[in-house]
């Protein structure tokens, strides 16, 4: 699997060279503008922002270590990370990972 995330414009991805293959491997596209996906993609998938409750809750369970939370340094430092998420789901799991 490949991601992209926060495309700004169509890539061509043969110039940067990925072949098309029906191999079935994947390529993941993150954009905020519609328009940029239209020509590239199989299947739109919109994904909303979670609220900062939400968000908590899933950074939580991506890090899965309730011990490791419960260290009031950390705890409070996972928070202000997590806040900085914005509610963007697909950031929020690759950095609490």
């Amino acid at each position: 699997m490949l991601l992209l995330d926060d495309g700004k414009e169509d890539l061509n991805l043969n110039e940067i060279g990925i072949p098309e293959s029906n191999n079935g491997c994947k390529i993941v596209l993150t954009t905020r503008l519609r328009q940029v996906c239209s020509s590239m993609v199989d299947r739109v998938i919109k994904v909303t922002y979670l609220s900062l409750d939400e968000a908590w809750k899933m950074f939580q369970d991506v890090i899965g270590s309730p011990k490791l939370i419960a260290n009031q340094k950390i705890r409070k430092l996972a928070w202000r990370v997590c806040k900085e998420c914005s509610g963007l789901p697909l950031l929020i799991e690759k950095v609490a990972n």
